[in-house]
């Protein structure tokens, strides 16, 4: 009975991506309404969203390495950034960075950023099950096949997370696992100018496309890490996943380093000169809570209805204040 469910899950997600298939097309009237502490809106109604899968593909699915996807929420995908080129590491040397593996992304001021570490406003994140690429993986149902798993989720301020998009509504491709997610920006502008690389080259740990030079280092992560959990892992090993940035604070998720407390499901917040884990939806986000890999992070707003509500709300209170007066 079981076998049947899936297999018949697997069926209507097959046959969303057929239904959905087509091109690229803009949010219309983007919504970068205020912080939600419920459930945010779906991805339709966020505009500016880009991810990376892996290995990095184009929009109709073939693999280019380092390039990064546009999505519009509803299956349509076209070609976005390729992160390619030459950069200053650390160091002060030229490197040519291609035919490597984009696992984050983000703009240089992350919307929402401080709303997101405060706990004023829902959270996205991807998860990687660290025994096989598959498609996504359901933490909250392991039993869920990968052909069915959601490649993005949310957690809502209050607690509790679900599904925020699925495979269907990211690409009519599908999805080899959702390495990296951008979301808010003007729709169809490559504005992602950050990124990391899986096994981060070169001493960097988020590189910056557009001065072409290492936005955090290494040696910075590493060195945060390592004291906040009191461990001496060498600083080669950090490896940024998962990040939002927002000028010079940043927060991020790790890939597992073996043998060590790093296990891929803590997140990371250095904001303001302090460093400690994400504290959101009611829980801490330390290594080992989860036993999923984090793999993006970003940002949501509320669903249109709690946008319209809210100004039913501020009008009906102007009008009592002017009756009053």
């Amino acid at each position: 009975m079981q076998m049947n469910r899936l297999a018949l899950a697997t069926a209507c997600a097959l046959t969303a991506l057929t239904a959905q298939a087509g091109p690229y097309v803009p949010v219309p009237d983007p919504i970068y309404g205020p912080p939600t502490l419920d459930w945010p809106a779906g991805p339709r109604q966020h505009p500016g969203k880009e991810y990376t899968d892996e290995s990095d593909r184009n929009a109709d699915g073939s693999l280019n390495p380092m390039q990064s996807i546009m999505w519009d929420g509803q299956g349509g995908v076209a070609n976005s950034f390729n992160y390619s080129g030459v950069y200053v590491d650390p160091t002060g040397a030229r490197q040519t960075l291609s035919g490597l593996q984009v696992d984050g992304q983000a703009h240089p001021l992350d919307h929402m950023f401080n709303e997101v570490i405060r706990n004023q406003t829902a959270l996205l994140y991807s998860l990687r099950d660290n025994a096989a690429y598959g498609q996504g993986h359901d933490a909250m149902n392991p039993l869920v096949p990968a052909a069915v798993a959601a490649p993005v989720y949310t957690e809502r301020a209050l607690g509790g997370s679900r599904v925020w998009a699925t495979q269907a509504e990211v690409s009519q491709h599908g999805v080899q696992n959702l390495d990296s997610l951008e979301v808010f920006g003007p729709e169809g502008a490559d504005d992602a100018y950050l990124f990391s690389l899986k096994d981060d080259a070169f001493g960097c740990a988020v590189w910056d496309s557009a001065s072409k030079t290492c936005r955090f280092t290494q040696a910075f992560i590493g060195g945060l890490v390592n004291g906040l959990l009191k461990t001496d892992i060498a600083l080669e090993k950090f490896d940024v996943d998962g990040m939002m940035v927002n000028g010079d604070d940043i927060m991020f998720s790790l890939w597992p380093i073996l043998g060590t407390a790093i296990q891929g499901d803590g997140v990371y917040v250095f904001s303001g000169g302090n460093f400690d884990n994400l504290n959101h939806g009611g829980h801490w986000w330390k290594e080992g809570w989860l036993g999923v890999n984090v793999d993006a992070l970003e940002a949501a707003v509320p669903e249109p209805a709690s946008l319209a509500l809210l100004g039913i709300g501020l009008s009906a209170l102007a009008i009592r204040r002017r009756r009053k007066a």
